[in-house]
């Protein structure tokens, strides 16, 4: 099995949504602050992971709702 197939398996494993593999060449038009070779000088090739974020615990709680519960701490009341 080829190391692409191996990386594939193993992010099923960890229940990764998205893996993806590409030459470094598809670089060559970024900005250059985004290109692979400012990390890694001898790089040939990217793998890009992703994972699904859950919209509805991040975009549920306000600021407001934040600054609230830092107050409850603050003043005792889950003591």
């Amino acid at each position: 099995m080829s190391l692409t197939g191996v990386l594939k398996d193993y992010a099923e494993v960890l229940e990764i949504d998205l893996i993806g593999f590409c030459s470094v060449d598809r670089f060559d038009e970024a900005p250059p602050d985004t290109k692979p070779f400012i990390y890694l000088k001898n790089v040939k090739s990217v793998i890009s992971i992703s994972r699904k974020l859950n919209y509805t615990a991040i975009l549920g709680v306000s600021a407001s709702t934040v600054r609230d519960w830092k107050a409850e701490l603050k003043a005792g009341v889950y003591d």
